[in-house]
């Protein structure tokens, strides 16, 4: 803007020392010239001439480095919100009512299967177990001395059948206080991770309260909703790339394995469940990002990220003209990757953008003789 100024003022400078001239030519036609109006003359002369003079060069060629346009195929990708979640989690209940003995276990330790939680008092159930074991161990040696003297001949078979009852009836209700002990213990239904626990040894809990909350680590699941749209162009089986929340074992891959075959009413959402890859130890609950595809586009041109000019919301690139000058254009953006960015519109496969010096040019600047990214210049740079 500058050089334009200072071009425009030369300009007039020009135009008014020829019209001054011109002027004092015209009005000393045909008088003879004195020594006065001749001195004025070359004055004003020499004035035009330094003004011509000093009329600014033609602005030096820029050097800048190029990169070319490279196909490949695009991604069109949604991103979506979900929610980490185990695959099995449930609150953990008691199989019996009764008060709280001990609490067996810590605030998030680690159980496996029929590991105990939470174990109720078990005094006069294990008082009724010995018991019965001693009703059954009585029934059976009277229903031994029956047999026995049935085959002595001194008992008949009708007595024999009524030890042979009182004994399995015995065993029937030992079996009855032995399950009745066992369900003192509350125990892991599978193994996992012990939530916050509910109970304090002394409380009394129903059959219906929970003790604890028990989900699995190990192995977890994303759910997250797409537009209906979205689902139809997934399938089970599909890899996807997350994105958790922190800086431990920021992205992971996950697999589809579920789609819901409903739209949600009150979202028009789709619901999608995939398994998380990966190390154990991601907490049910937190949050993550799914980058799903769903489209492909064969044939995309992609130009290095450093040459995009962003200028409000307008994107542009300078691409190297057949001329040696620099050609401003305006492009739309699509994919980005890693160093890239997809250019759907703008750009052709033969054409080199400026990815050094484009902040140094304008449109139809004089490039200089160019480097090229990991190769050497074209000749249209030249």
């Amino acid at each position: 803007m500058a050089r334009t100024r200072t071009h425009g003022a030369r300009s007039w400078t020009l135009l008014a020392g020829a019209f001054l001239l011109g002027g004092l030519t015209v009005a000393l036609a045909g008088e003879a010239v004195t020594a006065r109006v001749q001195a004025g003359l070359a004055a004003i002369a020499d004035l035009v001439g330094a003004a011509a003079a000093d009329e600014e060069p033609e602005r030096p060629p820029t050097p800048v480095t190029l990169a070319p346009v490279d196909v490949d195929t695009a991604r069109e990708i949604y991103s979506a919100v979900g929610e980490v979640r185990a695959r099995n989690r449930v609150e953990v209940t008691p199989p019996a009512e009764g008060i709280v003995e001990a609490v067996r276990v810590a605030d998030g330790a680690s159980v496996e299967a029929g590991d105990v939680i939470v174990m109720l008092r078990r005094a006069e159930e294990e008082r009724a177990l010995e018991a019965a074991e001693a009703a059954v161990a009585e029934a059976e040696e009277a229903l031994g001395r029956s047999l026995q003297l049935l085959d002595d001949g001194f008992s008949t078979e009708a007595e024999v059948q009524q030890d042979r009852s009182v004994f399995a009836a015995a065993r029937a209700e030992a079996a009855m206080a032995e399950q009745a002990l066992a369900d003192r213990a509350v125990r892991a239904p599978f193994a996992g991770r012990v939530g916050l626990l509910l109970v304090d040894p002394g409380a009394f809990v129903g059959m219906g309260d929970a003790v604890a909350t028990l989900a699995t680590t190990e192995d977890v699941l994303l759910r997250f909703a797409v537009p209906p749209a979205i689902a139809d162009a997934l399938a089970p089986g599909q890899s996807l790339e997350i994105s958790l929340d922190g800086p431990r074992d920021a992205n992971r891959q996950a697999v589809i394995e579920t789609i819901s075959p409903l739209v949600d009413e009150a979202t028009r959402t789709v619901t999608v469940e995939a398994a998380i890859e990966g190390p154990a130890g991601l907490r049910p609950g937190t949050f993550a990002t799914a980058d799903v595809v769903w489209q492909l586009r064969e044939d995309a041109h992609f130009v290095p990220a450093e040459a995009v000019v962003l200028d409000g919301r307008l994107a542009f690139v300078y691409v190297a003209g057949p001329d040696g000058t620099a050609e401003r254009r305006e492009v739309r953006l699509g994919e980005r990757r890693e160093g890239v960015v997809e250019v759907r519109e703008g750009v052709e496969p033969e054409d080199m953008v400026l990815v050094e010096g484009q902040q140094d040019v304008e449109d139809g600047d004089p490039i200089a003789e160019a480097t090229v990214a990991g190769a050497a210049a074209p000749e249209a740079a030249r």
